[in-house]
């Protein structure tokens, strides 16, 4: 369980938070929902939660730019998804601006409460800095 997590959904779509909600209610996250940028933006520095999933097509402020006015001020994960066919440039995109995952919708929902965990847990991962060790390069390995 994930008790005490808390994940914002920022989505235009109210049947697409609700279900999600429901099902990450369930897995014992808590939910905070926007359905635009601008507001998610509000929520995030009123509630600080822990992850964020972020629909890339919303009104006015769309997924690509406020992933990249969060990414400016956090680095908080993020899941981004997007109901549109999924082209390599889109996720590109999505990765570059500052996202941690890309996801396309419809998605299952074990899928999504299995990459939220996911993004999650390498969130929660200490760097190498952090623990005085190094990582090198030799002989196209990394060790």
């Amino acid at each position: 369980m994930a008790v005490g997590k808390k994940i914002l959904v920022v989505d235009d779509d109210p049947v697409f938070v609700r279900l999600v909600e429901q099902v990450l209610t369930q897995k014992g996250y808590e939910v905070l929902n926007a359905n635009s940028g601008e507001e998610g933006l509000r929520l995030l520095f009123a509630h600080r939660p822990d992850m964020v999933l972020l629909d890339v097509v919303m009104p006015r402020m769309d997924g690509w730019q406020t992933c990249s006015r969060i990414r400016d001020i956090s680095d908080i994960p993020i899941i981004m998804l997007t109901a549109h066919e999924k082209a390599e440039e889109d996720v590109v995109r999505g990765l570059d601006c500052g996202a941690d995952e890309y996801l396309t919708k419809p998605v299952g929902t074990k899928e999504l409460v299995a990459r939220v965990r996911a993004v999650m847990r390498r969130a929660e991962l200490p760097s190498s800095r952090e623990e005085g060790r190094g990582i090198t390069f030799s002989d196209d390995f990394l060790t």
